[in-house]
């Protein structure tokens, strides 16, 4: 015997009393009441995406104030730095001149990393949306 949907009203036909679990309220069985949605089952993997991208940052930035440092003495010409084999960590980068020329490449590599951000994420976006709304 099949309940009558709720707006209508019972016949001789149909049961007395409605079963008004919540599972018959919302029309899903069980099983999907348990499903987790894209944006639930995408939280994980964009935090843990995000997590592993920032690991190696404080890597790279040493390597780049090492470059640029280096850069900064090769390109200027300076003759004690060239004579001792190159600048080290202990002072000869922490020049006024040397952090200024540091932080111009840490806001040019900002920049190019912002666009390529822009380019990679407009596709993967479109993508998505496409998935999505089928």
């Amino acid at each position: 015997m099949t309940m009558p949907p709720l707006d209508q009203a019972p016949s001789e036909t149909t049961g007395l009393l409605r079963d008004l679990r919540p599972a018959d309220r919302s029309g899903r069985s069980p099983s999907e009441r348990f499903r987790f949605s894209p944006e639930t089952l995408l939280a994980p993997v964009a935090l843990a995406t995000r997590l592993a991208s920032q690991a190696p940052l404080t890597t790279l930035v040493e390597l780049i104030r090492r470059v640029t440092c280096k850069l900064w003495h090769l390109s200027h010409g300076d003759p004690v730095t060239l004579q001792a084999g190159g600048p080290d960590s202990a002072g000869q980068c922490d020049a006024p001149e040397i952090a200024r020329y540091f932080s111009t490449v840490i806001a040019i590599v900002g920049v190019i990393e912002g666009i390529i951000c822009v380019v990679v994420f407009l596709p993967i976006a479109t993508i998505a949306h496409n998935l999505i709304f089928q």
